[in-house]
């Protein structure tokens, strides 16, 4: 691993603290904008040129009648509800409206997956509940 010498470090912290020393004269390096190289001054400019655009592409919904692509269900899986340590998993149910759970504590959560046209009753106080892939019929 090749190593640094103690001159090369202080030579480069020495140039470091020189530009921040520099304070507003700094600027002084910038070329200068005429009103002309300016789009909110120049409209002209601002019609040349297409809308300049940075960062992330922006939400759009979903169009709809269009829906999006569902893979069709290989396999069946049996439905589940039960408590697995301290968390209710409520998983492929399919046109069920009596699904209760009535044995709560503050420090369970549900999870929800799978489940089309059902009704889920908690009674009682739970910390949460998360809804993992919501289908509909």
């Amino acid at each position: 691993m090749p190593t640094s010498s103690g001159s090369d470090d202080t030579a480069s912290r020495s140039a470091l603290f020189a530009q921040i020393n520099q304070g507003e004269s700094i600027t002084h390096a910038l070329k200068h904008v005429s009103d002309d190289m300016k789009t909110h001054k120049n409209p002209a400019l601002k019609a040349q040129s297409g809308p300049v655009r940075s960062g992330p592409k922006p939400f759009s919904a979903p169009k709809p009648g269009v829906s999006p692509s569902h893979k069709p269900a290989t396999k069946k899986e049996p439905p589940l509800l039960e408590l697995e340590g301290k968390k209710w998993r409520v998983e492929n149910q399919e046109n069920v409206s009596n699904l209760v759970i009535d044995d709560t504590e503050l420090k369970q959560v549900a999870y929800i997956y799978k489940c089309v046209n059902t009704t889920l009753q908690v009674k009682g106080k739970i910390n949460s509940i998360t809804v993992g892939e919501f289908l509909l019929s």
